[in-house]
């Protein structure tokens, strides 16, 4: 794991969500206002406080869909508690500027459609300083002339919860067996009937973060250790 992942695992709880490009969203480093009932802009976000930066692993690429840090320009260890999703294919951009961005996550199942949605439907409004391009969901600005509409809570994208998951995704192959993953992520093979010969167990783990990265690996299973065994993570 990536130490930038531990590093927003650890750092980030609710954040609010602050578009600097069009091809990325970007969030973390704040928090929505406890109290946001006022015009936009009089209660802007909450800038939340900054661990030591990070070293730059810019080792996966900025594809649709990936989660890499945001930095200080001309800086490539400068990573804090700011993130940005690249909402297209960045790798010409930002793969070789500054250093390269680090990519530690990814948007897996309907996670990318829904934010997809929800970047086609949310306005962008001017909040002064940072957020001049902020992002805000159900917010209807007032119209020329007319005092401006109060912010809420619910206005702001805030991610509640983030956990670590696996870096692959497996494929696994063996006569007769149920496979499952188990806490250390290695592979547990189990049989209802013991085999009386030796069973050919066929591994793809394909990288979550990278679908081109992808592995095989084979071995043999005696019956003499069956069952159940449970076999380290060929890849590790």
């Amino acid at each position: 794991m990536p130490l930038v992942t531990t590093a927003y695992l650890v750092r980030h709880g609710a954040t609010a969500a602050n578009e600097r490009q069009p091809f990325v969203l970007q969030g973390g480093g704040f928090t929505p206002p406890l109290d946001p009932q006022g015009s936009l802009g009089a209660f802007p976000p909450v800038a939340l406080a900054k661990e030591a930066p990070v070293a730059n692993e810019p080792v996966n690429p900025n594809i649709l869909g990936t989660v890499a840090m945001a930095k200080v320009g001309s800086d490539p260890n400068s990573a804090t508690n700011q993130f940005f999703f690249n909402l297209r294919d960045n790798r010409s951009i930002l793969d070789s500027q500054n250093g390269g961005f680090t990519a530690f996550g990814r948007l897996v199942g309907s996670s990318l459609s829904l934010l997809q949605r929800w970047i086609a439907t949310v306005i962008r409004a001017n909040g002064g300083g940072a957020f001049s391009e902020l992002p805000l969901q159900g917010y209807k600005p007032a119209k020329t002339g007319a005092p401006p509409r109060p912010l809420q809570q619910a206005n702001y994208l805030s991610i509640k919860q983030a956990e670590a998951i696996s870096e692959f995704s497996y494929r696994v192959k063996a006569k007769g067996a149920r496979v499952s993953l188990d806490s250390t992520g290695g592979l547990e093979l189990q049989w209802a009937t013991a085999p009386t010969k030796p069973v050919k167990v066929s591994v793809q783990a394909t990288s979550v973060l990278n679908p081109r990265e992808s592995f095989r690996s084979s071995f043999l299973v005696q019956p003499e250790v069956l069952p159940p065994q449970v076999f380290a993570d060929p890849l590790a």
